[in-house]
């Protein structure tokens, strides 16, 4: 065989094959139905569509579209904000950790026999505010003074 005929032959068989890929590509795509709502006095027969109806079921595909895009668009947007949340919260634990500790203020006792001898009960009451067991003030009720 020629040469030159055989490339011919070659190059009219590939593009018989793209065209193949090309139409079964095609076939691929999926189309839905519209949604072409029927009515509840529809007994069976041929159906009419109106241009209008059709339209409208065209546009209610489109609007059901967009609020597929617009739900994906805010979970995204949702997740990059929860994102930025976790990197800012580990950037405080980071720095939490490299800060020295802080000191623990230190728990308050009440004095001894000494204490309450050199002065009086209301005046010591006065003085010292009373500390619960994690070193926090309490706050006595006035009557109770």
């Amino acid at each position: 065989m020629q040469p030159k005929r055989y490339n011919e032959l070659l190059r009219h068989e590939n593009e018989g094959l793209k065209e193949a890929l090309i139409v079964k590509k095609r076939h691929r795509k999926v189309s839905k139905p519209l949604n072409l709502q029927q009515r509840e006095e529809y007994y069976g027969g041929a159906m009419f569509w109106l241009p209008q109806k059709v339209r409208e079921a065209c546009a209610q595909m489109l609007a059901k579209a967009n609020r597929k895009e617009l739900r994906l668009a805010a979970k995204l947007y949702k997740d990059e904000i929860a994102e930025e949340k976790r990197v800012a919260r580990e950037e405080a634990k980071v720095r939490r950790a490299s800060r020295p500790p802080l000191s623990a203020p230190k728990r308050q006792r009440r004095g001894g026999a000494s204490a309450a001898a050199a002065t009086s009960p209301e005046a010591a009451s006065a003085l010292l505010p009373k500390v619960n067991s994690r070193g926090r003030t309490i706050n006595v009720p006035h009557k109770c003074r």
